[in-house]
């Protein structure tokens, strides 16, 4: 299976990325990206299908990375006591 994946499994994006490891594939699309998550997860979802694979959703998880807004966050105060 990992030959047939590392050969013809792709993203849809310019910038997103595949990260294969044995059976496992992380798929990241930056925000930036010229297509968003669903257009890329029902790429690969067609590719499973395609292949006669099945893509468990009980394993997959989505999560989500963001810089914290400066303008939203508290200025941490620190009291020295002596």
């Amino acid at each position: 299976m990992y030959a047939v994946v590392k050969s013809d499994m792709n993203t849809v994006g310019s910038s997103s990325l595949l990260i294969k490891c044995a059976d496992d594939v992380d798929l990241i699309v930056p925000e930036t990206s010229n297509v968003d998550i669903a257009t890329e997860f029902n790429h690969m979802k067609q590719w499973a299908t395609n292949s006669q694979m099945d893509i468990n959703l009980q394993k997959t998880k989505e999560m989500v990375f963001h810089r914290p807004n400066p303008r939203t966050q508290r200025a941490l105060s620190l009291s020295v006591q002596y």
